[in-house]
């Protein structure tokens, strides 16, 4: 059986809208979020990541990158 990976194409919008759901029903506030930082694999290169079992990670070309972001979220 093959692992499945999400990445965060589901996994982080779901996150996200999970914890804005538990923010409004325990706090009465919502999330706001600022990004940090904001970088892609065409830029920096094939993810430092080895020993995992997928491969080589973030593959990048003109046809195909990863973006990534970095994020503070706080209640409003």
């Amino acid at each position: 059986v093959k692992d499945i990976v999400w990445c965060g194409r589901y996994s982080i919008p779901f996150g996200m809208l999970t914890a804005n759901k538990v923010a409004a029903l325990t706090t009465h506030s919502v999330l706001r979020g600022n990004i940090l930082r904001y970088s892609d694999t065409y830029s920096e290169g094939t993810v430092p990541v080895t020993k995992t079992g997928m491969g080589t990670t973030a593959i990048f070309s003109l046809e195909h990158w990863v973006g990534f972001f970095s994020a503070v979220y706080s209640l409003h």
